[in-house]
């Protein structure tokens, strides 16, 4: 008897299983793109198409490496019972100041992207170079699909600084020289009462360890974007751009900065937030540019 639960919980959970991979379906995402640096191509820059989970790791669906034009193209596919939620990463040097490691880009990609198996895929286009018009052809399945590249996205600079407030470096100061004075204690008693202090001052290094891990921990971040917004070749000028940084949970999200572009699409956006953690900046953009008579927001992920 002991067994039925044990039995009745295996036979839920398996069934379970089934019902959600027979409800999972394939949906596929292809972007293409020329990646710049201030108008020159970035060649041998890796981009990266994943599938962004909130529980289990991220999915790997596509990889490439822009060529010597900086053009790109990534198609991959995953399967889910849910909506899939895809991002663009790209890895550049563009403005890094010297620093070896690679900057990281995440961009958001539009639900209208996201394709069905047997569905025609629609490519995002991420191009910024010309203004010429080009013809793009997906193959999907048997359907086919002719669409007109759009090119309103075209970001310059991004900066992200990590600086410390004033008030913590003076707590990291004084918790130093406790460390010090600590040790120079002990090294002044004499044996015998050295065995009986140990363990008060082990107590004291871990509490200023733990000042210090605090100080660390309330970092005021900032982060600053300029770019250029086009809608087709001509300027999007008087659009709405905000800088904010993305809460998960009840928290809402904190907007750092906003602004609206000038008559040739350029915005200039800077603003900082506390957090524990590391911030999560993105750029939203509200837009009209071919959105058939309904509100578009872009959002811009930025890491």
């Amino acid at each position: 008897m002991k067994w039925i639960p044990l039995f009745v919980l295996w036979w839920l959970l398996s069934n379970s299983a089934n019902a959600l991979f027979a409800l999972s379906r394939v949906q596929s995402v292809a972007v293409q793109g020329i990646l710049l640096c201030e108008g020159r191509p970035l060649p041998d820059h890796q981009i990266i198409l994943i599938d962004h989970d909130k529980l289990d790791p991220d999915d790997i669906m596509a990889t490439n490496i822009t060529d010597q034009r900086g053009y790109f193209f990534v198609r991959g596919n995953e399967s889910e019972w849910s909506t899939i939620d895809p991002m663009l990463i790209v890895r550049h040097k563009c403005n890094d100041g010297g620093i070896p490691c690679d900057r990281e880009w995440r961009l958001g990609i539009p639900l209208k992207y996201i394709s069905n198996e047997g569905d025609v895929q629609e490519i995002m286009n991420m191009e910024t170079s010309s203004s010429e018009d080009r013809h793009t052809q997906a193959n999907r399945g048997s359907g086919y699909q002719k669409q007109r590249q759009k090119r309103y996205v075209s970001i310059d600079r991004l900066h992200k600084i990590d600086s410390c407030s004033f008030e913590w470096l003076l707590i990291i100061i004084r918790s130093l020289s406790a460390i010090s004075n600590a040790f120079h204690s002990i090294t002044r008693i004499q044996p015998m009462q050295s065995k009986k202090m140990w363990p008060i001052s082990i107590l004291n290094a871990y509490i200023v360890i733990a000042m210090v891990n605090a100080a660390n921990a309330f970092l005021e971040q900032s982060v600053r974007v300029r770019g250029r917004l086009l809608c087709g070749s001509q300027p999007a000028s008087s659009i709405l751009v905000k800088l904010v940084d993305k809460d998960n949970g009840p928290n809402p999200d904190d907007l750092m900065d906003s602004c609206q572009t000038d008559s040739g699409g350029r915005f200039d956006l800077q603003g900082n937030s506390y957090e524990l953690s590391t911030i999560d900046p993105e750029i939203r953009i509200y837009h009209d540019c071919n959105d058939y008579g309904r509100a578009c927001v872009i959002h811009v992920f930025l890491k």
